[in-house]
């Protein structure tokens, strides 16, 4: 693992950190970018100027962001999806723990020395609800699970002693108790379920289907309950009213906005990774999403399927109702990580990707090596 690849590892972890406190992380993320260039600028040039169909997917990306600058974020996952594929699963488990766990030692620090506040509003769930120091009352818990996510990854590949990661569930619930945060409680919950469930030896066909059709099946109920949600106000009033705000986004999309992504007005919430892929890259970066999930999902081996598939689930599942998995965060580099390492890139041939002009054309524009 190069020098380069740890130091944009350690600023998106930084950058994570730093939104607790503020959202002007421009320097961050320009140096972020810079050190990603030069990374696969050094690396392409090692391996002989190789072009995958992930490095297609990175350069459609870039002229999106010229319209839409959120969508640098999935630029940054194209970058990690490229840049890390050789990189040993224990040395960016073991960064981005260390990671985590600064922000962590950070957070609590600045908090008991009185740089950040707590306050609280009367939440609609009932009685009070805490910030925490954060900017809104369900960002602690997101910071959690995203925490707790991390950390017992990397403890499970160093040790695979569960036992004591399940005390992660007291804070878990005492976060809930004064935030109350719903969704990132369950989730944390239904990690924790998926864990003890993957500790018995079966074979798991059936799992592996159900993870596997998981985002499809979640792209549609996502799209088809922003439509119908007037139907259904008790379930969107279980949902904090997400279907009601995603509606009005989803309705202002236009063939357009569907190739390149949409550019949403300011303050604007969007509590949906499905939707929030879409919206940051258009079809693109879905693409680049669902090419991983299912090459990764479906050639893993069943020792790294015990071991990652409560991890994976668990961030899908938590897509439907937050922005998770389509944020450029430690967790979702770590998610995509997991799923590249279960299968092997295949090579464009340059001849056939930059074809001299004039030259007759072929019946196949690429071929694989």
């Amino acid at each position: 693992m190069s020098v380069i690849s740890i130091l944009w590892l350690v600023l998106l972890g930084l950058r994570e950190g730093m939104s607790i406190f503020t959202d002007r992380t421009t320097l961050v993320t320009v140096a972020i970018l810079a050190l990603q260039f030069l990374n696969l600028f050094l690396l392409m040039q090692q391996q002989g100027w190789k072009c995958t169909v992930y490095h297609l997917i990175l350069l459609a990306l870039f002229p999106m962001v010229l319209y839409n600058p959120i969508t640098l974020k999935m630029v940054n996952i194209a970058f990690a999806v490229i840049l890390l594929k050789d990189v040993p699963i224990k040395r960016i488990a073991l960064l981005s723990a260390i990671a985590m766990l600064l922000i962590l030692f950070v957070y609590l620090a600045a908090f008991n020395l009185g740089f950040i506040h707590d306050k609280t509003i009367v939440s609609h769930k009932g009685g009070n609800a805490h910030f925490l120091g954060f900017r809104n009352t369900n960002n602690p818990g997101m910071a959690y699970l995203r925490l707790v996510l991390v950390v017992t990854v990397c403890w499970l590949i160093f040790f695979r002693l569960k036992l004591p990661i399940y005390l992660a569930l007291i804070p878990n619930y005492c976060i809930y108790a004064l935030t109350k945060g719903r969704t990132s409680f369950y989730i944390v919950c239904f990690y924790f379920l998926c864990l003890f469930y993957f500790s018995f030896p079966f074979r798991y066909r059936l799992s592996r289907k159900f993870v596997l059709i998981a985002p499809f099946v979640l792209y549609v109920a996502t799209f088809v309950l922003c439509i119908i949600w007037l139907q259904f106000p008790l379930l969107n009033k279980l949902f904090s009213s997400r279907f009601r705000i995603n509606a009005g986004s989803i309705q202002a999309l236009t063939p357009i906005n569907v190739l390149v992504g949409y550019k949403m007005p300011p303050d604007t919430p969007l509590d949906s990774a499905f939707l929030a892929q879409l919206f940051k890259g258009g079809i693109v970066s879905v693409f680049l999403f669902l090419s991983v999930y299912v090459k990764g999902c479906v050639r893993m081996r069943l020792h790294d399927l015990r071991l990652f598939f409560p991890f994976i689930i668990s961030l899908v599942v938590s897509g439907f109702a937050e922005d998770t998995f389509a944020n450029a965060n430690l967790s979702t580099i770590l998610f995509y990580k997991i799923l590249i390492d279960q299968f092997e890139f295949k090579n464009l041939r340059s001849r056939y990707i930059f074809r001299p002009f004039g030259a007759a054309e072929s019946s196949k524009e690429i071929h694989y090596a």
